[in-house]
C-alpha cells in the first residue's frame, strides 16, 4: 500500500532494540510497518513528535510507554495515561480531598470544589456556595433525599442546598452517614450515634464511647450479610443487632487497633480489616484472625481500603503510593507466611500529584460511569479505570550478557560452563528491562552448590551483576527468574550451570593425601586406642571407689542394726516383765481368795486385759520381725476394711484402761469409709497409737477423724494429753532412738510402738506424721495413699 502523503517527506528507519519490527518517522508522525500477506501498510501511532526532532532509536514498554532516542533533542518519553489528577489551587496551602459525594453526570462534591469527570478529563469549578453547606458532609439516601449539616442542624432536603424548612434535628457535628438495607439511616457524631428508621423516628444507640480511661471513636460502619451492623472503631470492632438494642459484642484479639475500614468478602467467607498504622487483617468464618504481610518498605502498614477489578486484582491506596496485587495471593499469604504476596507499586510517575492517598472516610471512594473510580488524595482527586489499567510487566525474557571467571570471559554453546580449578569468583551480568521504581524489581536469583542452596531467592541488584564465590570443586547452579504477572506461579526461569573440575595441583594434592592416609590412620588409631584404654581405667577406678563407699554404708547400717537389736533385748525384758508381774500377783490373790468376790472379778478382768495386751504386743512384734527378715515369705491380705470397725475393736480392748483414767473416745469416722489394706496390720497400727495416747493422757479425750484428699485418705488421731517437748519429739521421730517414758499413772512403756507403726506403714502404703507440744497434747496423722494395685481407697 502506497500513501501519496508520504511521497515528498524524508523517512528515517527506526529499529526497536529487541524485536525485528520496523518503524518510520515521517514528518511529525511515527509509523509502524505492517506486512499483511504481501501488502505493505503504514500504521500511524498516537504520538506527536515535535518538529525538527531527528529520531534514531525506539523502545516500546509493555505498558505502552514509548522511549524515543533522538540525535538532537535527547530522549523523548510518551507514556500512556491511565490516571487523571484533578486540578489544584496553587495559591492554597491545603488541596486535600477527603470525603466525596456523587451527583448525576459524574459530578463530585468535595470540601472545596465541584469536580466533573467528562471523557476521562477533570474539570474544577469554584463557584459552588460552600458557605451554605459543608460539601464533604452530605449524604444522598436511596430515596433521593440529601442529608447535610449546616449551622449545627441536620437537614433533610430534596436538593444539595437545604432550606430552613428542611431542618430535621439539632446536630452539633457530623462525621458521616450510612444507610443499611432496612433503609435505616445511621448518623455518626463525635460522641453519639443514632439511626433514623423509615417512620423518621430517631433511635439513640448507647455505644461505649468511654470505658475507664479509654476513649473510642467510630471510624466506619458496614452491614454484614446476616443483617448485623459492624462498627470499626479506634479500639477494634464491634457488632450490633438492631433487634437487640444496645447490646454490643466486641470481637476479641483486636484491642487497641484503629480500624478505619471493614469489608465483608462473601465469596471467600472472610472479613477484611484495614487499620491505621498496623496493616491489614483477615477474620475467617471461624473467627480466627490473620495478619497480612505488609511487604517491603512497610508497603501496607497504612493501607486504607481495597478495590476489586475483573482480573482478580486488588488496588490498595496507602500513605506510600498505590499498590496492586493478586487477591488470592494476598489471602494465601495471610494463612501461610511462607507464601509471600507480590505487590506492584505505582507512584507519582504514573500521573499523581502525591503518593499519599486519603483514607478513613465513608465512602472511601466513589464509582462513576464507564468504570471510573475516584480516589481522594492530599493533592486533590485521582481517577482511573481499574479494569483497563495495564501494569508495566516484562515483555522480554532476561538474557545473559557475559560471564567472567575472575578476569577471563567464558563462552559456551549451551548453558553449561566449565571453569578452571584456579578460579575464585564468577561474575554474571544480566540483561533485563528496566523499570522506574525499586519496588518493581522483577528479577530474582538463587544459587545452589551440588544439592545445597547457598543463596535463596534474592532480588537482582540494580547494576544487574551476580557475584559467586566458587572456592569448592563441584557443580554450581544459578537459577534466574523474572515475574511475568501477579499470581504466585507467574514466573519465567533460566538456569546456568557451572562446573569446577580438578586441576594438576588438585590431583597432586589428592595423591599426597592418599599416600599419607595410611600413616595418618595409624596415628589416629594409636591416639584413640590410648584414649579408650585411659577412659576404661578411669571407669574401673570409679567403680572400685563406688564399691568401697557402698561397703562402708553397709557396715554403718549393720552397726546400727546390732545396736538396735541389743536395745530391743533390754526393752523386751523390761516391757514384758511388768504385765507378767501383775498377772502373777493377781493370780496369787485370787488363789488365796483373801479378797471379796466382786474384787476378784475386777482382778480377773485386769488379768484378761494385761494378757490381751501381751498377746497383741507379741503378735505385733512377730509380724514386725517377719516383715523385716522374711518379707519374701510374707503375703499381705488386701481387702476392703471398715476403718470405724477397726477403731472400735481396738477400743474394746483398751477401753478399760481409758475408763480408769477418765478418758473419752470420739470416733468421728464415717461408717462407710473403707480402706483397701491388710486389716491385721491396720489393727496393730491403730492399737499402738491409741495405747500411746491413753498412756500419756488422763481426765481428757482422744478424737479420731478421717477425710479424703486428692489421691489419699487422711486419718487424724489427737489427744489433749501432756504432749512432748521438741527434744523428745525429735527422739520419737528418729527410728534408731527407741526410748520409753512412764505414763501419767506410771504405766510402763514398751518403746516399740512408733517403730512398729513406721515399718508396717511401708507395706500398707501409709505415711505417719507426729505433731506435739508440751501441755497441748499430741496429734498423729496417718496418710494412706493409693497403691499401684488399687483403684480407690473408698
Amino acid at each position: 500500500m502506497y500513501d501519496k502523503k508520504l511521497k515528498d517527506n524524508a523517512a528515517y528507519p527506526v529499529y526497536e532494540n529487541v524485536t525485528d519490527e520496523t518503524y518510520f518517522v515521517i514528518s511529525d508522525t511515527l509509523y509502524k510497518l505492517i506486512d499483511e500477506s504481501g501488502i505493505i501498510k503504514f500504521l500511524a501511532l498516537p504520538i506527536d513528535i515535535p518538529k525538527n526532532v531527528r529520531i534514531k532509536s525506539l523502545y516500546i514498554a509493555n505498558d505502552g510507554t514509548y522511549y524515543l532516542g533522538s540525535s538532537n533533542h535527547g530522549l523523548l518519553v510518551y507514556k500512556k495515561k491511565y490516571f487523571f489528577q484533578s486540578e489544584i489551587d496553587p495559591n492554597s496551602e491545603d488541596n486535600s480531598a477527603y470525603r466525596q459525594f456523587v451527583l448525576a453526570n459524574d459530578t463530585i462534591y468535595t470540601t472545596k470544589n465541584l469536580t466533573i469527570y467528562q471523557n476521562k478529563t477533570i474539570h474544577k469549578k469554584n463557584n459552588f456556595p460552600t458557605e451554605v453547606v459543608n460539601l464533604s458532609k452530605i449524604y444522598r439516601d436511596t430515596k433521593g433525599f440529601y442529608w447535610s449539616v449546616s449551622n449545627d442542624n441536620l437537614y433533610k432536603s430534596k436538593t444539595p442546598i437545604p432550606q430552613k424548612k428542611d431542618k430535621f434535628t439539632s446536630l452539633t457535628y457530623f462525621l458521616f452517614a450510612f444507610e443499611d438495607k432496612f433503609q435505616n439511616l445511621w448518623v455518626v457524631n463525635l460522641n453519639d450515634v443514632f439511626y433514623i428508621d423509615s417512620t423518621q423516628k430517631i433511635h439513640v444507640i448507647n455505644f461505649p464511647f468511654i470505658e475507664g480511661n479509654k476513649v473510642r471513636k467510630i471510624r466506619y460502619l458496614e452491614q454484614l450479610s446476616d443483617g448485623k451492623i459492624l462498627f470499626g472503631t479506634s479500639d477494634g470492632i464491634y457488632t450490633y443487632d438492631v433487634k437487640k438494642p444496645n447490646q454490643f459484642i466486641k470481637i476479641n484479639g483486636l484491642n487497641n487497633l484503629d480500624v478505619r475500614l471493614t469489608k465483608e468478602d462473601i465469596k471467600h467467607q472472610i472479613l477484611w480489616l484495614f487499620t491505621y498504622g498496623n496493616g491489614i487483617y483477615i477474620i475467617d468464618k471461624d473467627k480466627k484472625i490473620y495478619s497480612v504481610p505488609i511487604g517491603n518498605h512497610e508497603a501496607l502498614l497504612y493501607a486504607h481500603y481495597y478495590l476489586d477489578d475483573s482480573h482478580g486484582r486488588m488496588w490498595l491506596p496507602t500513605n506510600n503510593g498505590l499498590y496492586v496485587c493478586d487477591k488470592m495471593s494476598m489471602i494465601q499469604s495471610a494463612y501461610d507466611k511462607d507464601q509471600p504476596c507480590f505487590y506492584y507499586f505505582l507512584d507519582k510517575s504514573n500521573g499523581f500529584n502525591t503518593n499519599e492517598f486519603n483514607g478513613g472516610s465513608q465512602p472511601p471512594y466513589v464509582t462513576l460511569s464507564h468504570g471510573i473510580v475516584s480516589l481522594p488524595t492530599l493533592s486533590g482527586l485521582v481517577a482511573f479505570v481499574p479494569d483497563s489499567t495495564t501494569l508495566s510487566l516484562p515483555r522480554y525474557p532476561v538474557r545473559i550478557n557475559h560471564i567472567f571467571a575472575d578476569t577471563s570471559l567464558l563462552t559456551s554453546q549451551t548453558t553449561l560452563y566449565k571453569i578452571n580449578s584456579n578460579t575464585n569468583y564468577v561474575y554474571i551480568n544480566i540483561g533485563r528491562e528496566l523499570f522506574g521504581t525499586k519496588q518493581n524489581n522483577f528479577v530474582e536469583y538463587m544459587i545452589s552448590y551440588e544439592d545445597k542452596i547457598l543463596v535463596h531467592w534474592q532480588k537482582l541488584p540494580f547494576e544487574n551483576n551476580i557475584t559467586l564465590n566458587v572456592n569448592k570443586v563441584g557443580d554450581y547452579t544459578i537459577t534466574i527468574r523474572q515475574r511475568t504477572g501477579l499470581k504466585p506461579k507467574d514466573y519465567e526461569y533460566i538456569n546456568l550451570y557451572l562446573s569446577k573440575e580438578y586441576g594438576y595441583k588438585d590431583i597432586f594434592l589428592l595423591l599426597s593425601y592418599f599416600l599419607f592416609l595410611p600413616s595418618f590412620i595409624g596415628i589416629l588409631y594409636y591416639y584413640f586406642h590410648t584414649k579408650r584404654i585411659n577412659k576404661q581405667n578411669k571407669i574401673l577406678n570409679a567403680k572400685v571407689e563406688f564399691a568401697i563407699t557402698e561397703l562402708s554404708k553397709v557396715n554403718n547400717t549393720l552397726s546400727q542394726n546390732i545396736a538396735f537389736k541389743n536395745r530391743l533385748i533390754s526393752i523386751f525384758s523390761h516391757d514384758l516383765l511388768g504385765p507378767f508381774q501383775f498377772i502373777n500377783k493377781a493370780l496369787e490373790s485370787v488363789t488365796n481368795d483373801v479378797a471379796p468376790a466382786n474384787k476378784n472379778n475386777v482382778m480377773l478382768k485386769e488379768i484378761f486385759q494385761n494378757s490381751k495386751q501381751i498377746e497383741i504386743f507379741m503378735e505385733s512384734l512377730i509380724r514386725w520381725v517377719r516383715l523385716g527378715k522374711h518379707i519374701n515369705d510374707f503375703n499381705l491380705f488386701l481387702h476392703d476394711v471398715h476403718l470405724k470397725n477397726v477403731i472400735d475393736r481396738c477400743w474394746k480392748i483398751l477401753g478399760h484402761n481409758a475408763k480408769q483414767k477418765n478418758i473419752t473416745l470420739y470416733n468421728e469416722c464415717c461408717e462407710s469409709l473403707m480402706l483397701k489394706t491388710d486389716e491385721q496390720l491396720l489393727f496393730i497400727v491403730i492399737y499402738n497409737i491409741l495405747n500411746n495416747s491413753i498412756k500419756f493422757t488422763s481426765n481428757g479425750f482422744i478424737k479420731i477423724s478421717a477425710h479424703q484428699e486428692d489421691q489419699s485418705i487422711v486419718v487424724t488421731i489427737s489427744d489433749n494429753g501432756i504432749g512432748m517437748s521438741a527434744d523428745r519429739l525429735n527422739k520419737v521421730r528418729n527410728i534408731f532412738e527407741i526410748d520409753s517414758e512412764p505414763g501419767t499413772f506410771g504405766e510402763i512403756g514398751k518403746g516399740l510402738g512408733l517403730s512398729i507403726i513406721r515399718d508396717l506403714g511401708v507395706y500398707i502404703n501409709m505415711q505417719i506424721t507426729i505433731n506435739s507440744e508440751v501441755g497441748k497434747g499430741t496429734e498423729t496423722i496417718l496418710t494412706f495413699k493409693y497403691s499401684d494395685k488399687q483403684d480407690s481407697l473408698m
